[in-house]
């Protein structure tokens, strides 16, 4: 496995793309988790935001809200 950490992005910064988070957290754990080699940690507590995705697949120009610290993550980074 390998572990990407992905870049902030901040409120202002955010405004024209979707973020991908809830608003209730019954639990923490990964928004998703396939059978890839590589694994998508948030870049400010490193928690596993999307585990086993692969280096080939689409990545959507979309943003992800850490569900441990709630800090905005861009899933879109050159290091896919």
């Amino acid at each position: 496995m390998r572990d990407v950490i992905l870049p902030l992005v901040g409120a202002g910064e955010s405004e024209e793309r979707p973020v991908l988070g809830f608003t209730h957290y019954p639990e923490l754990k990964p928004f998703s988790t396939g059978t890839g080699e590589v694994n998508l940690l948030c870049g400010r507590c490193g928690f596993v935001l999307v585990a086993g995705t692969t280096t080939d697949s689409e990545v959507p120009p979309m943003l992800i809200r850490c569900p441990s610290c709630g800090e905005r993550n861009d899933l879109h980074t050159p290091e896919l």
